[in-house]
This record gives C-alpha cells, sequence and structure tokens, in this order.
C-alpha cells in the first residue's frame, strides 16, 4: 500500500465540489486503488489563480522533498492549479522528486503526450478562472448599478444580509463633521474639536485630518456608491443632504490644501516654528519645554534617535541671534540672496554693468573718427543720465529693504500681534535657518 496524501481547495465561489464532497470522493479513490492518506492539505476560501495566498499547497510541495508520500490526489486538474505555467512548473517539480499527480476524475500520464494534456488542462483551466474573473466583475457591476455596496460601506453604515443600514449615533457624528467644517474650514479643525468633545470614530480612536477628508469627499453620504472609481445611485438612506455637501465642496475647491492642514495659531508656540534646521541632519528644531520651564529648540530627529547630535538652543538666545541678525542688515545691507527667486539688485547691477560697456564703445567710437564730439558728449550724456537713474534705484532698493526689515522687527517685538502672523510675515524674508551648537554656527537665508 502506497502513501499518499490529499490536496482541496476550494475558493470563495459558490462550487458544488465543496471540500467535503472533494474529500469523501478522494478518500473513496484511495480505498478503491490501494492507497494510505497519511495527511490532507486544504485551502479553503482562497482564488486557484496563483499558489502565492494558499499556503496548505506550498507546504505540500515543501513536503514533497522529505520522502513522505509517492501520490498526491486531487479532485480534478483545477483544484491544483488554474495558472498554466504555475500548473507545468509544480506538476515538473513534483515529477523530479518522484511525487506523482493524480487527479480521480481527469487523466494525467507520465507518459510522452503528459506534456501536450498538462498544456491542454492547465489552458483549459487558466481560460476558465479567466472567465470566471469576468463574470464575477460583470455581477459587481451589475449589483453596483442596482445601488448595491460590493465593499464594506464607510462609517455611518452598516451592512446587513446585503442592506445597508443607518447606524444612527454615526450619522450624528457625520453631519457634526460636515457642519463643523462649514464653520471650521480646515481638516484639522474638524478632528480637533471632534476629540475635544470625545466624538471618536467607531473603534474608539481618535479622528485625523485624513479621516475628515474621507468623509467630506464621500458621496455615499448623499446616496451613492462606490466601485471600480465610479458613483452610481445606490438605494440606501442619505445622511447628508445635496445642498450641504455642495457647499463643502465648494469650499474644498477654492481652498488649497495647506489652508486644509493649517493649525490654528494657538498651536504654534513660537513665531520661530518651521524655520530653524539642524546643520547635520536638515530636520527641524522643535519647540520644548523641560519640567524646571526652561524653553528650547531641539532637533527633532535627535529626539527621536535619528540624529547623533543633540543640537539645541534657548528661545531666548535664539531670539536676541535672531534680532541682532535682522539689525545688523539694516546697517550694512548684508542680504544673502542665494534662495531670491527674482533678485532685483543683481538685475540693476547687470543693466548698469551693461550701460558701462556702452560708455566704453562711445568712446572707442569718437576716438577711431566713427562719431564726431557732438555725437559723443550726446550719447555719453543719454548713457550716463540712465545709469544715475539705475544706481539711484539701488540706492531706494536699499532703503526699502531697511524699512521693511525695521516693520518686521517692531512686529516681532510688539506682544499683541499673534504668533502665527509674526510667523507668516518672518518667512515672508527668511528662507531658513542653519544651527550648529557644537562649531557655534547660526546661519540665516534671507530672501532679499
Amino acid at each position: 500500500m502506497e502513501n499518499c496524501v490529499i490536496y482541496i481547495r476550494m475558493s470563495t465561489e459558490k462550487q458544488d465540489n465543496s471540500v467535503e464532497s472533494q474529500k469523501q470522493v478522494l478518500k473513496n479513490f484511495a480505498e478503491v486503488n490501494n492507497y494510505k492518506i497519511i495527511k490532507e492539505y486544504i485551502d479553503e476560501g482562497i482564488s486557484g489563480r496563483s499558489v502565492k495566498n494558499r499556503s496548505a499547497f506550498l507546504q505540500m510541495i515543501e513536503d514533497s522533498y522529505k520522502n513522505m508520500f509517492t501520490t498526491i490526489l486531487i479532485f480534478d486538474t483545477s483544484r491544483f492549479a488554474r495558472n498554466l505555467e504555475e500548473f507545468i512548473v509544480y506538476k515538473s517539480e513534483l515529477k523530479r522528486n518522484n511525487i506523482k499527480l493524480l487527479s480521480v476524475t481527469e487523466p494525467i500520464n507520465d507518459d510522452d503526450t503528459s506534456i501536450l494534456i498538462d498544456a491542454m488542462l492547465g489552458a483549459l483551466n487558466e481560460m476558465h478562472s479567466r472567465k470566471l474573473s469576468t463574470t464575477v466583475k460583470r455581477g459587481m457591476l451589475y449589483k453596483a448599478k442596482q445601488g448595491f455596496y460590493q465593499t464594506p460601506p464607510p462609517f455611518g453604515y452598516i451592512k446587513k444580509n446585503n442592506i445597508i443600514i443607518t447606524i444612527s449615533s454615526e450619522a450624528e457624528i457625520v453631519k457634526k463633521i460636515f457642519d463643523l467644517f462649514l464653520i471650521n474650514k480646515t481638516y484639522y479643525g474638524v478632528a480637533t474639536k471632534l476629540n475635544e468633545i470625545g466624538l471618536l470614530k467607531r473603534k474608539g480612536g481618535n479622528w485625523n485630518s485624513t479621516d475628515i477628508k474621507r468623509v467630506l469627499n464621500n458621496k455615499a453620504y448623499i446616496g451613492y456608491v462606490f466601485y471600480n472609481n465610479k458613483y452610481y445611485k445606490g438605494n440606501h438612506e442619505n445622511i447628508i443632504s445635496k445642498e450641504i455637501f455642495s457647499k463643502t465642496q465648494k469650499i474644498i475647491k477654492m481652498k488649497n490644501r495647506k489652508e486644509f492642514k493649517a493649525k490654528p495659531e494657538n498651536i504654534y508656540k513660537h513665531w520661530l516654528s518651521g524655520i530653524i534646521k539642524c546643520y547635520y541632519c536638515n530636520s527641524n528644531l522643535t519647540y520644548n519645554k523641560d519640567k524646571n520651564g526652561n524653553i528650547y529648540y531641539r532637533c527633532s530627529y535627535n529626539r527621536n534617535g535619528k540624529c547623533n547630535y543633540s543640537n539645541f538652543i534657548s528661545v531666548k538666545k535664539l531670539e536676541a541671534l535672531l534680532l541682532s541678525s535682522l539689525r545688523e542688515i539694516t546697517i550694512k545691507n548684508t542680504f544673502y540672496s542665494k534662495y531670491n527667486e527674482y533678485d532685483e539688485k543683481k538685475d540693476i547691477q547687470k543693466s548698469i554693468k551693461n550701460l558701462d560697456i556702452k560708455l566704453k564703445r562711445c568712446k572707442n567710437a569718437y576716438i577711431n573718427n566713427i562719431d564726431t564730439l557732438e555725437e559723443y558728449s550726446m550719447n555719453k550724456n543719454n548713457l550716463m543720465k540712465e545709469k544715475e537713474k539705475l544706481e539711484f534705484s539701488i540706492k531706494l532698493l536699499k532703503e526699502n529693504n531697511k524699512l521693511k526689515i525695521r516693520a518686521i522687527e517692531d512686529l516681532l517685538l510688539n506682544p499683541n500681534i499673534p504668533i502665527l502672523e509674526k510667523n507668516i510675515v518672518l518667512k515672508s524674508i527668511i528662507h531658513k535657518i542653519i544651527l550648529d551648537k557644537y562649531n557655534k554656527k547660526f546661519i540665516i537665508y534671507y530672501y532679499i
């Protein structure tokens, strides 16, 4: 009596050949043909299109190397594989291990015709699998067009016996989200408010900006179902009126992504937030306060173990360094313009340089008797007047920058100006500030 194993697979689709019916047929075949079943490998509710998710099948292939059995019994070749390539590859692997694959309903030979038969059976199974997939998709599309959800419904609904039912407690939260957004107009603000008043998600978690965005953009709440990147008219109850949903969408289209995620100004701890960066890892330095009340900025990556340098500076010292730099540039006009998209001063200087070249040409034309003295004098005077205007423009630009810096300094020192407003104004002239505590470097990159 030869040792054998049986392999049984049943997909998620409804089938006549259930696990138990396959098992009974295989046991009867083994008994009649003098086989001893030593193990059963069963993949239930799994598609045959690929073996990667069939753990029992893969374990069976691995066990085929252990000389535990000589034969594998299957109900039909579609149980083994519906992919032609995988059917041939794994049957060949079994053959190398001297393992026979026997179908109790179809012929699987090991003679010269086996290659052709294997290819035919594998191809037929793959065709059937693809046809079945197309049929399933067609059925799902038909159900979507009839207004039925093909996937679990969103927050606010639950599916029972293929019917979408509204959960009143969750529906109230959905309504609250839309109401708050029409007032607050930011995802972050709505999420924060919900968490503050204890209106949590289904499993008790806090809301975040992504959750709020998903709710506000979901047409399920005005009676639609979503399938294959399209919306179809559903047969479930609306939670939100089309009028409110339309108002929400108008706000979303009018505002940009940054505004939605913007934090309320009371979240900003200091007006330098988001500007100071670590010299070693280029991450932001974040606002911190220790148990003794000391306030400082510290490398965020160092706190998380991603940066080896404890790069930090006290807020008081940081403010003093920045204000000192602002006062210095109003006196010396030493602006670092590396990050400036359009350097007006540099553009003017280029024009002056071109005028100097023209003046030199005028002089050469006079020296070489091309122009008369009168012509040279007239051209020279015109070019000099234009040059004086440009030089005056540079002087005026310097004075304007001085006035701008002084105005910003006054704004930063004014305790009545909101932190967020100070932060926005500062970011209008400063690209970033680099801190290197160990080498005592404090570098400010200005736009102007």
